[in-house]
């Protein structure tokens, strides 16, 4: 448990939580003057950036609160036993656990661009039809790995194959981070393990979607 309170105090610091809270008091200050909406394309600026101050912000007081209660928890626990009490810091304690190590990989994904959606293109190798096929598995895949985190998926462009698969597609990952989470991977699909023999391939690239906001 000490080591749980030590991991959740250090991740606030990593991420400094003040600072974005002040940010974020900030935006609000400024959403509610008048003639926020006169430039549109900035007002949604702002807007994009308060709620992604709010995907920071939310999930570590959330967590914060979580620990505080399981510490309340352990007194109690030392003073009684209670099978009830121990169950319900159990259950805690592992949904704490989870949400940390989530929080833990987002405060990783801190460049410039890692909170911003992603475009995603994907493309058969040299496999003829079958690599084709495995396109179409990798387009899947990228479809479910989203639809998981939460992450929405547009498709911008599809060309199908006439026989199954796919010939190419573009899709767009929405989300928060998507470009963070997605930008290491570089997903190959393939029959067959042996570099040197594999017969058919599809392969994808990770882009970041940017947004041109004109000046005011």
């Amino acid at each position: 448990m000490r080591s749980l309170i030590t991991r959740s105090r250090s991740l606030g610091g990593t991420f400094d939580l003040e600072s974005r809270q002040e940010r974020l008091g900030t935006l609000d200050q400024e959403m509610v003057q008048p003639g926020f909406w006169d430039n549109q394309d900035q007002a949604k600026a702002t807007i994009d950036e308060s709620n992604r101050l709010k995907g920071w912000i939310d999930p570590w007081l959330s967590l914060d609160a979580r620990v505080s209660e399981l510490t309340a928890l352990v007194e109690l626990l030392e003073e009684e036993e209670d099978i009830e009490l121990d169950a319900e810091f159990t259950r805690g304690l592992a949904l704490v656990e989870k949400d940390l190590e989530a929080l833990e990989v987002r405060t990783m994904l801190q460049g410039g661009d890692d909170h911003r959606d992603a475009m995603v293109t994907i493309h058969p190798g040299a496999g003829g039809l079958e690599s084709q096929d495995w396109a179409g598995m990798l387009m899947r895949m990228y479809t479910r790995w989203s639809e998981r985190r939460g992450f929405g998926v547009e498709v911008l462009d599809l060309q199908p194959a006439e026989e199954g698969g796919i010939k190419s597609a573009t899709l767009e990952i929405k989300g928060e981070c998507a470009y963070g989470y997605l930008k290491g991977r570089r997903w190959c699909t393939s029959p067959c393990s042996d570099l040197s023999i594999r017969p058919a391939v599809a392969t994808s690239h990770v882009l970041c979607k940017r947004i041109h906001i004109p000046a005011s």
